[in-house]
């Protein structure tokens, strides 16, 4: 079925796009121009801005040659409106670490990046920046996250449901800019990863590692039910986690959660605000029936926004400061036990150093740092 979306207005003409769905998932993008005075509207890009576009070619299902946004929308829609801009086309694995490493971002200036992806790459692009960029308020980056990933959580979270409305709000003279919450966390090899999603261990991680498995990768989204029958069915879900120092319990499923939604639809977390320095841990204990977890985890698809979902066999608890992690899995527990998912980055504790079986996370709030993010508002 065709629609037309409107996206902006200038200089005396439209620019729409034509976009055709089957079953939910976009099959062509057409930009259309057309002569329209009804209004004499002209839009302004500050010129001390630099905008680069960040193409994650194989997020989500990937593109094709009808489904292309960048080359059916934003190369010509920015070409006729005469926008300055530098494109960036993943060719590796390293391509976005690569591109954040390389490039010489400048205090004072301001960049704002456009990421046609998912969650990872922005994950990736934020992780790889040099540390004096990242956590110094001089520089200013500010990021529209455009969603062509499978979850696409942040833009999800900050109100972008499709790519063509994270486009509309940029081409918006009145679009908003606010600080992105940032996260630290250290983990047991001394290492550590920045997030502003979620970090897990148990189900969620569990299923994000086995839905990485060939036979399931071609599937698009459609992969993580699939993929879930496999944990529910063949995985012990027990896992021990202390939190600041207290008293550990058996998890099923834990999260630490930032944003509300991890999809469009999917809200585990009705109280988070992506754009609140707060972090929510979310925990499903061990022993409870496999029908009674499996209506708690799919109780996220019917989530109210501020909706408090403690209850017998849930935690649900708000935190505003460090946190610490206290994660024990017992002697010869099968290595997805040890399963941990950070922003879409999947790693596996056991292979950071520990005693004991024991592993220790700290998580911390970042303070200042360069990263903003575009939000909707209509």
């Amino acid at each position: 079925m065709a629609a037309i979306v409107e996206l902006c207005r200038n200089n005396g003409i439209k620019y729409s796009v034509e976009i055709v769905e089957v079953k939910g998932k976009v099959e062509s993008y057409k930009l259309i121009k057309a002569n329209d005075r009804s209004t004499d509207c002209f839009l302004k890009f500050d010129r001390d801005t630099q905008i680069i576009v960040i193409d994650s070619v194989k997020s989500g299902t990937s593109r094709n040659d009808r489904s292309d946004l960048y080359k059916l929308v934003i190369e010509p829609l920015f070409q006729s409106l005469g926008v300055e801009y530098k494109y960036i086309k993943t060719e590796s694995e390293n391509s976005i670490r690569d591109f954040a490493r390389r490039t010489s971002f400048q205090s004072g200036f301001k960049y704002d990046i456009l990421f046609l992806s998912g969650d990872t790459s922005i994950s990736e692009f934020i992780n790889a920046l040099a540390t004096t960029i990242l956590r110094s308020a001089k520089y200013r980056i500010s990021i529209l996250p455009v969603p062509l990933g499978s979850g696409n959580a942040l833009a999800t979270s900050l109100g972008f449901k499709t790519p063509l409305q994270a486009l509309i709000t940029y081409l918006n003279s009145n679009k908003k800019c606010s600080p992105l919450p940032l996260y630290d966390a250290q983990l047991p090899n001394s290492t550590s990863m920045i997030f502003f999603i979620i970090l897990s261990l148990g189900f969620h991680a569990n299923l994000l590692h086995c839905a990485e498995d060939p036979k399931y990768k071609s599937m698009g989204v459609e992969r993580f039910q699939v993929a879930s029958k496999t944990v529910f069915e063949s995985y012990d879900l027990n896992v021990g986690i202390a939190v600041n120092g207290l008293q550990s319990q058996s998890y099923s499923y834990f999260a630490v959660i930032a944003a509300p939604n991890l999809e469009p639809t999917y809200k585990p977390s009705p109280k988070s605000s992506v754009l609140k320095k707060e972090l929510h841990i979310l925990g499903y204990k061990a022993g409870i029936c496999l029908e009674d977890l499996q209506d708690k985890i799919m109780r996220g698809y019917h989530n109210k926004d501020g909706e408090d979902i403690q209850e017998i066999g849930t935690i649900y608890q708000c935190f505003q400061k460090n946190l610490e992690l206290s994660i024990k899995t017992g002697h010869n527990a099968p290595k997805y036990r040890y399963d941990m998912c950070i922003d879409g980055y999947l790693l596996n504790l056991e292979d950071c150093n520990s005693k004991d079986n024991e592993y220790k996370i700290l998580i911390r709030f970042i303070d200042d740092h360069a990263i903003m993010v575009y939000q909707n508002q209509m």
